[in-house]
């Protein structure tokens, strides 16, 4: 990449995470902002090597705020830092795929991996009852009690590995926390700059004993069976 980008998307395979440091330290030569995709996800997913691979990134950050005076932007790291609500995609609440062949998908991963699950089509617009409330933040237990803002919360995961539309295996979850986690270093850090350097207000974010908030929903929650078993 040879001219300066100000925004870039890495798309990177789960298995592939080792070499996440350096392919996100090679963009940031040439770009301020990148929008880490992790594909692939699934309960395999390495997260001592996530954690591993963030944490020096988020070292990488730091570095560059204190030397240049910048806030070079890793959406899973920094985002949170400034969000007030969960921004995921939205898919099925407010924002829907029309298919080459005019179809109507709640998202992009159901038209390619189950191509007849449609709602609907242009010419007679959505006609199935795909109950979009289940899409809708608000209604997840888990993400009610949640403020891992930068989490993707993808509903076709959750379908895939759950069978419901609002609750997140245990793995993506974790996977967002560990992200939460890392971020309130590079947000202490903003903190103790921001008499020099101009910045949008600040969130605080609290450290937790936690990396899975279905374990926090447990505790108000009485004979609590369980969507799955996880780890806390």
């Amino acid at each position: 990449m040879d001219s300066f980008q100000e925004n870039v998307i890495l798309n990177i395979n789960s298995d592939e995470i080792k070499e996440l440091e350096k392919g996100v330290k090679t963009l940031f030569k040439n770009s301020d902002r990148i929008n880490l995709n992790i594909t692939g996800l699934d309960k395999n997913f390495n997260e001592e090597e996530y954690r591993l691979q963030m944490k020096k990134i988020s070292e990488f950050l730091i570095k560059e705020l204190e030397n240049n005076g910048v806030l070079k932007e890793l959406n899973l790291l920094t985002d949170t830092i400034f969000l007030d609500k969960h921004e995921n995609c939205m898919a099925g609440e407010n924002t829907i795929i029309i298919s080459p062949k005019e179809k109507i998908y709640t998202c992009c991963a159901e038209y390619s991996n189950n191509p007849d699950e449609f709602i609907g089509d242009l010419e007679r617009g959505i006609s199935k009852d795909y109950s979009k409330r289940l899409y809708e933040t608000k209604n997840s237990n888990l993400c009610r009690i949640c403020d891992a803002y930068q989490c993707k919360n993808c509903v076709y995961i959750n379908r895939l590995y759950t069978n419901e539309i609002n609750v997140s295996p245990s793995f993506q979850c974790r996977k967002s926390h560990i992200e939460r986690d890392i971020s309130i270093d590079i947000l202490e850090k903003l903190k103790l700059l921001s008499e020099e350097i101009e910045l949008p207000a600040l969130r605080e974010i609290k450290r937790e004993d936690y990396l899975d908030p279905i374990s926090k929903f447990s505790e108000g929650v009485e004979n609590f069976i369980g969507y799955y078993k996880y780890n806390k």
